[in-house]
């Protein structure tokens, strides 16, 4: 009796099937990876406008009840074109190289602790420093003598924390009490666009207390060792 093997038409066998699939994944990979790297390179920084962003703010670190947010009074704004984009969120284009702008003032006393000034930030290109300057009311006027130069803002795309410990200004300028104010000069740029949220003050983490601590034992033995 004769064999016939039974192979309907149309179907492959195991092996030809294996070899067929392998050669269309090796001509699909490259054509993904270049898909991956395209989407990958449109979240990359490119220097265009900032915008506001979706990605949400750090939290703050030492969250308390007492919190107070503080807001810019825009028409005290120079050399700055300044928008609230939303309550406390605000959007400014610097215009000249002495942009400044006064907040409003304080409604109710700094808790003694809160010492870290903080605000979350946007920025298309570096502002080099900060002066911060501490009003006692927003009619009593500023002066170089109230007032200390803080780290600059980095550039950004996403949005960041920035803060900076004023401690000891807080207590040399007697700041904080209902009714002071601050006038914040961003550094001596033009054509820097800023978003900025979130304007607070805020107590020390525990991180932050022992790196205090470290700087005064430092700035102590500095001084006994040059005298």
């Amino acid at each position: 009796m004769k064999r016939v093997d039974f192979k309907p038409k149309g179907i492959l066998s195991a092996g030809v099937f294996w070899q067929r699939s392998v050669a269309v994944c090796r001509k699909a990979v490259p054509a993904l990876m270049v898909a991956a790297l395209l989407l990958a390179s449109c979240g990359k920084d490119n220097g265009d406008d900032p915008g506001p962003g979706p990605n949400p703010p750090d939290p703050d670190p030492t969250p308390t009840p007492k919190t107070e947010y503080l807001t810019f009074a825009t028409k005290t704004a120079n050399q700055i074109s300044v928008k609230e984009v939303s309550t406390g969120e605000y959007e400014m284009s610097m215009t000249g190289t002495d942009p400044y702008i006064f907040t409003n003032s304080l409604e109710r006393t700094n808790p003694a602790d809160s010492c870290i000034l903080t605000f979350q930030y946007r920025c298309d290109k570096e502002i080099s420093f900060l002066q911060l300057f501490f009003a006692s009311t927003p009619s009593s006027g500023v002066s170089e003598d109230r007032s200390v130069k803080v780290d600059g803002i980095p550039a950004s795309q996403t949005w960041k924390t920035w803060k900076a410990n004023v401690s000891e200004s807080l207590v040399k300028f007697a700041w904080g009490k209902a009714g002071n104010c601050l006038r914040v000069d961003f550094g001596d740029k033009s054509g820097i666009k800023l978003y900025i949220k979130g304007i607070h003050f805020r107590g020390m983490t525990e991180q932050e207390k022992q790196e205090a601590e470290e700087e005064e034992e430092n700035s102590k033995s500095e001084a006994a060792f040059e005298n």
